[in-house]
């Protein structure tokens, strides 16, 4: 959102969110946005799909979609994370190790879809 801007409705704007969980702060933006001039989302660009559930069986990605009608598009996942990590250093340390790819999944196993 640009500060100071006021929408009149014939904007086009795209949201551009860090990481999506649930969803909430792209909710937020959205009603948000409706009370600023209702500009025309027209997507959504996420830099980390984290893969969790959003508020009901959906992942989060797959709620904006449905609920919204909304394109939302996500760069890299955390599988993708994981996949590209695992036992690979980086800079000289492993980050995603045996150990460390275990709870990952582990928590995505009870949080993710």
């Amino acid at each position: 959102m640009l500060i100071g801007h006021q929408y009149n409705g014939s904007e086009q704007v795209i949201i551009i969110e860090d990481v999506i969980t649930a969803g909430t702060s792209v909710r937020e933006t959205l009603e948000l946005l409706k009370k600023q001039g209702n500009p025309q989302v027209k997507g959504v660009i996420v830099s980390v799909d984290r893969m969790e559930r959003g508020q009901g069986k959906l992942s989060a990605i797959q709620e904006m979609k449905e609920q919204f009608n909304l394109p939302v598009y996500s760069i890299v996942t955390v599988r993708d994370i994981i996949t590209c990590l695992y036992n690979q250093p980086l800079d000289g340390r492993t980050y995603i190790d045996d150990d460390m790819k275990a709870r990952m999944e582990g928590y995505l196993n009870q949080y993710g879809i």
